[in-house]
């Protein structure tokens, strides 16, 4: 290690790594290695400015937009029932790079209103890789009772919002319907949900009429809970969940239903605290993975929290190859996922979400091959840093196949801040080509 650790814990803004625990340490320019380019010899922490992710707010998802430089999304308390989604960009080396001053910004980082007592809900929330966002909303109006002696005021009609990379608001659509959008095509056509339809809207904003009818198509009922929707010009998938397990519904490129795949997953609701499909990613090849956290109890009686990987094919079916008959079970119990273009999956999250909980939260980094089995060629890490405790984390690939990792972290003594990681990784075969959600569709 080059920094001592008297160095580490005086540096303001950067954190050095302190130890590497528990397994093999991957060659240097190797994959899973610390990348030295990037922050103070892998890693930088900011804890000035937003996002500091404190009591109340969590961070949601990472991006690495088509330039190469960083978003993260979080979900930030603004009073009851208040609540924001913040979006703040670092540059390639991981240093924060402000929004410009305008509506919406505060300290740099994109707010966009979540939910308030009397005004817009956020549907849903798309990241585009060019650094633009584009949500939904409903606003509800406000009743004439509130008590504070306010003019009620009607519902106005749902909107979309299209935000451009220098987070200015370009555009403002009115829609028939309440809108989340999860997908955007080349050409501008939108795919996302209202309820429980899914809605394509062509590039001028309107039902596209070749889809479904009227360009809606409902959601297949098997698929109790919706979580994810990605679509591409010749099919749509529909990732959630049952009372049994994994569910990933199909619809054709006119929106008609093209199969519905299971995978029952073990210990699914058989505790108090329900499971959660937290993820939904696609290989290149069409096939497409399912993350959910799935809590059980341990034989000590304490919650023991793990997250489960469930494959399935290009054409729906599970993938029984993957794992054991579909299923892999990480240890960590908030783990997210990166897909390569050659199949292997990468895995970052916590030790935090298991027992012993007395022990400080690790960051691990795992990658997983075609199959399921662990990567030889990429070491498994678990990392962690002194006076830092790590909670929810992210991970993502870059252009040039680097892994980048996100957390919200609380550094001693009770100073929020934001943890950067960029790892070695392989080189991609193709560069990825498609926007991304950026979190889930009902954000209230």
């Amino acid at each position: 290690m080059s920094a001592s650790p008297a160095r580490c814990l005086a540096a303001l803004g950067t954190l050095c790594l302190a130890a590497a625990l528990w397994g093999a340490t991957p060659l240097a320019g190797s994959p899973g290695s610390l990348d030295p380019t990037f922050g103070d010899g892998g890693s930088r922490l900011v804890t000035e400015g937003l996002p500091r992710f404190a009591e109340g707010e969590a961070l949601e998802s990472l991006r690495v937009l088509d330039d190469g430089r960083i978003v993260v999304l979080g979900t930030r308390r603004c009073g009851m029932p208040c609540r924001e989604r913040t979006i703040a960009r670092f540059g390639r080396a991981g240093h924060a790079e402000p929004y410009p001053l305008g509506p919406g910004v505060f300290r740099g980082v994109l707010r966009m209103p979540v939910r308030h007592d009397h005004g817009p809900q956020l549907e849903g929330l798309l990241l585009r890789t060019s650094g633009g966002v584009i949500a939904g909303y409903t606003d509800r109006g406000d009743p004439a009772d509130r008590g504070d002696g306010a003019v009620a005021r009607p519902p106005s009609p749902p909107s979309l919002w299209v935000v451009d990379r220098a987070g200015r608001r370009t555009t403002e659509a009115v829609l028939p319907f309440a809108f989340a959008p999860w997908s955007r095509l080349p050409g501008g056509v939108l795919v996302g949900l209202a309820g429980r339809q899914v809605v394509r809207l062509d590039a001028g904003l309107a039902p596209d009429g070749g889809f479904g009818v009227g360009g809606a198509s409902p959601v297949p009922a098997a698929v109790a809970v919706v979580h994810a929707v990605v679509a591409t010009r010749s099919s749509v998938r529909i990732g959630g969940s049952d009372d049994r397990g994994l569910v990933l519904a199909r619809l054709d490129g006119r929106g008609r239903p093209a199969g519905v795949g299971r995978l029952p997953v073990p210990g699914w609701g058989a505790d108090p605290a329900d499971p959660e499909m937290v993820e939904m990613a696609v290989r290149r090849d069409g096939g497409t993975f399912l993350v959910a956290r799935v809590p059980r109890r341990s034989r000590s009686g304490l919650l023991d929290v793990r997250t489960v990987v469930g494959a399935f094919r290009p054409d729906g079916r599970p993938d029984r190859r993957f794992g054991a008959r579909g299923l892999v079970w990480l240890p960590e119990g908030d783990a997210r996922i990166a897909v390569q273009d050659d199949g292997r999956v990468v895995t970052a999250g916590t030790t935090g979400l298991r027992p012993p909980v007395a022990r400080p939260p690790r960051l691990v980094l795992r990658r997983l091959t075609p199959r399921g089995g662990a990567d030889p060629a990429m070491p498994v890490r678990r990392l962690f840093w002194p006076r830092l405790t790590i909670r929810h984390v992210d991970v993502a690939l870059d252009r040039r196949g680097r892994i980048l990792v996100a957390a919200d972290a609380i550094r001693d003594p009770g100073i929020p801040a934001t943890l950067l990681v960029r790892f070695r990784g392989s080189p991609p075969l193709r560069p990825p080509a498609q926007d991304h959600v950026a979190g889930a569709p009902s954000a209230g």
